[in-house]
């Protein structure tokens, strides 16, 4: 594939990263001559109506929304006969490998990672979709703590339901929401605690829950409560412990009511932290 050029548009130039839905390669558009990440489309559309959908999907949902912390789509298209998403490449990697590399991360700059996600949410909720896959490979950076949310694959349109019935279980294990893990409907709740997930393990360098395998951490989600984020990292504040923890709730209706809500908590915070500071 390095060194193709797709529908005379596009030269790639070196591979990304794989997923369920698509590999990722680096790109250079001929007609701006600037770097682009596209993915292709695994499955053999003719195949899999199913991948293709979703993959359409990510397109639909990327193109509604217009942010600054969401990835920004350029292109969908076919080239022979593969379909592909073309999109604002992130140079300077994603959280996952971050967290690799660094473990966890310092408070003021987590927050900053925070402030940017809760709004790249809220604009998402807004348009009426909810991302369901939240996970620091799915959180890249476009710049130093600069946050660019994307693979929208499996998210939940309001108007397009044929992918999210109740009873289908669509999501990564480590990251999802007891609603998700039990196969119930979801709503802009189930974000906010995938982004608790999240950034417990920025804050503590640990997931809330670890399991051998699948089935077991799915029940940790539905059953278990998450220890308290000081027992891993004594420098976290009480208030984004207890931010965190309610991200966490089993209840989606113990949780933050909306990304809204979530920013106003953090600004709040901030706010104080800075008069306490200066103070």
């Amino acid at each position: 594939m390095i060194g193709k050029v797709v529908n005379s548009s596009y030269e790639i130039e070196e591979k990304l990263g794989a997923g369920g839905m698509g590999v990722v390669y680096k790109a250079l558009q001929y007609s701006l001559q600037r770097p682009v990440a596209i993915k292709f489309i695994t499955e053999n559309p003719l195949h899999n109506r199913v991948m293709l959908t979703r993959f359409k999907r990510e397109a639909l949902a990327c193109a509604r929304i217009s942010h600054p912390y969401i990835v920004r789509m350029i292109d969908f298209n076919e080239w022979e006969n593969i379909y592909y998403l073309v999109m604002e490449y992130a140079p300077h990697g994603s959280l996952e490998e971050i967290l690799q590399r660094q473990n966890m991360l310092e408070e003021h700059e987590a927050l900053l990672l925070l402030l940017q996600s809760v709004s790249a949410l809220k604009a998402a909720h807004q348009c009426g979709i909810v991302h369901r896959d939240l996970k620091p490979s799915n959180m890249l950076l476009s710049q130093k703590n600069h946050i660019k949310l994307t693979d929208f694959g499996i998210a939940h349109l309001d108007d397009m339901t044929q992918l999210t019935k109740t009873g289908s279980v669509l999501g990564t294990p480590q990251y999802m929401s007891p609603e998700q893990c039990m196969g119930k409907e979801v709503d802009e709740r189930t974000d906010i605690y995938s982004l608790g997930v999240v950034f417990y393990q920025v804050f503590t360098g640990k997931p809330p829950f670890q399991a051998d395998n699948p089935s077991l951490l799915i029940q940790k989600h539905v059953y278990a409560r998450p220890r308290p984020l000081r027992e891993y990292n004594v420098r976290i504040s009480p208030p984004i412990e207890e931010i965190i923890l309610k991200c966490l709730a089993k209840s989606p209706v113990e949780r933050f009511k909306s990304a809204e809500d979530l920013e106003m908590v953090i600004f709040n915070y901030m706010r104080t932290r800075k008069a306490y500071v200066s103070g």
